[in-house]
């Protein structure tokens, strides 16, 4: 009785431990569907729009980042009368009190820089899981032909050693 109860002990244990060597032996390596999905990543139209919003967030977060700075204004006048009096006026501004908005705009531009870089992921996972399963079916059609080209050589053989054999007769 202990033995039937051991047994299927062992062999669960045999197998949580061989199915890791398994799995990892299952694993395959394709270098030609990498580089049709790198290739079909970094060129396709979506992905690079997404890039382009995501510097453009990254410009937008520089730029709330800028606003803790003082700025300088630089105006120039011309007055339209013909004796050609030039004024000009040169400023330098720097704020105070915010109350808040310069870090929450930097916060802002943060989650919207987050948000884009997840869109860049999200659109390149998209765009690489059509290429790879464009990919499959591709092989699967070809391997197809390839069956169908052998099942009809063996017909072939098939049909003329029946000639044969008719021609024996």
């Amino acid at each position: 009785m202990q033995f039937s109860v051991r047994f299927p002990l062992i062999t669960i244990f045999m197998a949580a431990i061989a199915a890791p060597v398994v799995v990892q032996s299952a694993a395959l390596s394709n270098d030609e569907l990498s580089g049709v999905v790198e290739r079909v990543v970094d060129t396709h139209p979506s992905v690079q729009s997404a890039r382009s919003s995501l510097s453009a967030a990254e410009s937008e977060l520089s730029a709330s980042k800028w606003m803790r700075f003082p700025s300088l204004t630089v105006e120039g006048f011309s007055s339209g009368n013909s004796n050609g009096s030039l004024s000009s006026s040169v400023s330098l501004e720097q704020p105070l009190i915010t109350f808040g908005r310069i870090k929450s705009g930097i916060q802002l531009s943060n989650a919207r820089v987050e948000a884009a870089r997840a869109h860049v992921d999200e659109v390149a996972l998209d765009v690489a899981l059509r290429a790879t399963s464009a990919y499959v079916e591709y092989q699967r059609l070809q391997a197809r032909a390839r069956i169908y080209a052998e099942g009809v050589d063996e017909h072939q053989r098939l049909v003329d050693s029946i000639k044969r054999r008719v021609e024996q007769q």
